[in-house]
């Protein structure tokens, strides 16, 4: 049975059990962070947004409810196939980009919002 590992020595095989379990890890620090989103977005939603004041936060709550809602990998489609959602600009990692971007925007409004306080 010597050809179990497919060719691969057993170094390689132990560096691609790590870089598995790097990957394991990811993931579960992603999904702690979605759900910290989750909680922060709920909260977001009870604080004001229910208002619709039109205050230009609708960017941030639509990233938001997208990172929300973001899966690792494929999702299960109503039907039984697996549907891939880098296809259409919905993965993870477009939604964390999305993220990053809009928080730079709230944070460029509040260095706004403190310098216009200030003078």
């Amino acid at each position: 049975s010597g050809n179990d590992n497919a060719g691969f020595d057993e170094e390689q095989i132990e560096l691609l059990e790590h870089w598995v379990d790097e990957l394991d890890s990811f993931e579960t620090r992603i999904s702690l962070f979605q759900e910290a989103i989750l909680a922060q977005y709920n909260d977001l939603l009870s604080d004001g947004s229910n208002s619709n004041n039109g205050s230009g936060n609708g960017g941030i709550v639509t990233t938001l409810q997208k990172l929300q809602k973001s899966t690792w990998g494929k999702t299960p489609h109503s039907d039984s196939t697996m549907i891939s959602n880098d296809d259409d600009g919905d993965s993870l990692f477009a939604n964390l980009i999305d993220f990053r971007e809009e928080m730079k925007t709230v944070e460029m409004q509040l260095v706004s919002a403190q310098s216009a306080y200030e003078s």
